[in-house]
């Protein structure tokens, strides 16, 4: 059982490789099995295909997500909680260049729409306890009572993603967030204004 575990890890570890560098859509098993050092016909053996392999990923950053989403402790308090949300967005985007991978090579529509709803949407997910953030804070009076969840939520979440984007793409644009003292100070200050509550 644990040398079956190792190879699956293995198959998993020279995936994960290869989709970092190349995109869903270039990787075939083939290449998954050479970096892996075992037969093609063993990923068979221990997955259905190549989607199988992006379904295990996907659960694997499922469970790493989720177990971040739980560690959010909302004070109530928009600033404070957002800048909150963003260290543990960051924190659970462990794998973030391969899941824009993921995202950017899939041709197939049906898949992409399927890894947005696992990744993204699904309950459990930081999406999920933003949105129900910003519900319970408009409940609460304490944003803006037009605010809708979801919009910002989405809007939010964006906004951590783009500093992810910005950061790795840095070379081409001369523009980088050096560290979250500056999203928090510069972008959530907007972000924060842009919801709250006149005084």
């Amino acid at each position: 059982m644990a040398n079956k575990m190792a190879t699956r890890q293995k198959i998993m570890t020279a995936f994960i490789e290869l989709l970092s560098k190349q995109g869903y859509a270039a990787t075939t098993t083939k290449q998954i099995a050479a970096t892996a050092g075992v037969n093609e016909s063993t990923i068979y053996r221990h997955f259905d295909g190549k989607w199988a392999l992006v379904e295990e990923f996907v659960a694997q950053e499922r469970r790493a997500m989720s177990a971040v989403a739980k560690k959010f402790a909302p004070r109530y308090e928009l600033a404070a909680d957002l800048a909150q949300f963003s260290t543990l967005f960051h924190q659970s985007m462990i794998h973030q260049q391969i899941i824009w991978q993921l995202f950017t090579t899939i041709r197939n529509q049906e898949q992409a729409a399927t890894l947005h709803r696992e990744l993204v949407s699904g309950p459990g997910t930081l999406m999920t306890v933003l949105c129900d953030y910003f519900a319970e804070m408009r409940r609460r009076r304490l944003i803006l009572p037009t605010t809708d969840e979801k919009v910002a939520a989405v809007a939010f979440i964006w906004l951590n993603v783009s500093q992810t984007v910005a950061n790795q793409y840095s070379y081409l644009t001369g523009f980088e967030i050096s560290d979250e003292g500056d999203f928090n100070q510069k972008i959530l200050a907007g972000f924060v204004r842009s919801l709250a509550t006149p005084s």
